[in-house]
């Protein structure tokens, strides 16, 4: 029951990757294949796998009951919670066949689903489709950050930024994890190497689809554009074509002293073994960001801006909250350490 396919015989491809590790660009490549199709970013299957999780969901209806009445229908099912999932995963498969038709590639073989926080839910993803094949994309974390900063919040640390928290400090393991979950429906692909040799890079993928590659796939990918206004259409056309330009440029995020101490406590919270899945060798990244020149200039910014950062988790998690409450209260404070 679980995992019919769609009409044609489409099956769901999910991408599967860190913001701002160079997705959208192995997106339009692939999208280049009339094998393939794909839109911008559907983001569908995050709230129907957060049916099943008591935890990460914030909503006015009270998400935790909706939880538990969820696992009612799941167990009064004749098929229970495998039944329930399969027909969830038959609603996706519809919505993607809907994009395909609209994308004028009715006889695909794949719907490329790019969505960068599927890393939160690929165990999901792989029970609700077993027919799906899985690419992740990994990309040298510390440009991850540099690219977040330096695209989303105007290259400045500040409250704004822990909303990426997820992205950097939880990430980075379920990448790593949902990568050996999969098992052989995944392929482990570097953005430095698809940027490097995307020829090899983009046979490689094609090998693990079943589908034929095509040498257009490394320069037609600028003309594939997706509806709707999710994605990195500007990253993507920065270029003339395929760069390695981007691969240095988080070398220039490191221009004081304080950037460098923060990028390598980053490192320090990460494992060897998810370093390693990113194709990062801890002695060597750390090395090239002590070398990095620094300067003064810009730490008192940053260092007001991190400041600003660790007030704002602080209030979010009622700490500050509860002091200023005991304050007005007369109690005595207890310090926040």
């Amino acid at each position: 029951m679980v995992g019919t396919p769609a009409e044609g015989g489409m099956r769901p491809l999910f991408l599967i990757s860190l913001p701002r590790s160079g997705s959208t660009l192995l997106q339009k490549m692939l999208a280049v294949s009339p094998r393939v199709a794909s839109a911008s970013e559907p983001w569908v299957m995050l709230p129907l796998a957060y049916l099943f999780r008591p935890d990460g969901a914030l909503a006015e209806y009270g998400h935790r009951t909706l939880v538990d009445a969820v696992a009612d229908v799941g167990a009064a099912l004749p098929g229970g919670r495998a039944e329930l999932v399969a027909r969830l995963a038959d609603f996706a498969r519809g919505v993607y066949a809907g994009l395909a038709r609209g994308g004028g590639r009715t006889d695909a073989a794949w719907f490329l689903e790019k969505t960068p926080r599927y890393y939160l839910i690929v165990p999901f993803l792989a029970e609700a489709f077993p027919d799906a094949r899985f690419v992740f994309l990994f990309r040298n974390p510390v440009e991850v950050l540099a690219s977040i900063l330096r695209t989303w919040h105007a290259d400045r640390f500040g409250p704004a930024l822990n909303g990426n928290d997820v992205d950097l400090f939880v990430g980075p393991r379920r990448m790593t994890e949902g990568l050996e979950a999969v098992g052989k429906r995944g392929l482990a692909v570097h953005y430095e190497q698809l940027v490097t040799d995307p020829a090899a890079v983009l046979a490689e993928v094609c090998v693990h689809l079943d589908i034929p590659y095509d040498e257009a796939m490394v320069s037609a990918y600028r003309d594939i554009t997706f509806e709707g206004g999710m994605g990195d259409p500007d990253g993507v056309g920065r270029y003339e074509g395929v760069s390695t330009a981007s691969l240095d440029r988080w070398r220039g995020f490191v221009r004081n002293r304080f950037r460098r101490a923060y990028v390598l406590r980053y490192l320090a919270r990460m494992d060897d073994a998810t370093l390693a899945a990113f194709g990062v060798d801890r002695d060597t990244l750390r090395a090239e960001v002590a070398a990095c020149p620094v300067a003064w200039r810009g730490d008192l910014v940053d260092v007001a801006g991190a400041a600003a950062m660790t007030l704002a988790r602080l209030f979010n998690s009622g700490r500050i909250r509860r002091t200023f409450g005991a304050l007005r209260r007369g109690e005595r404070i207890v310090p926040l350490g």
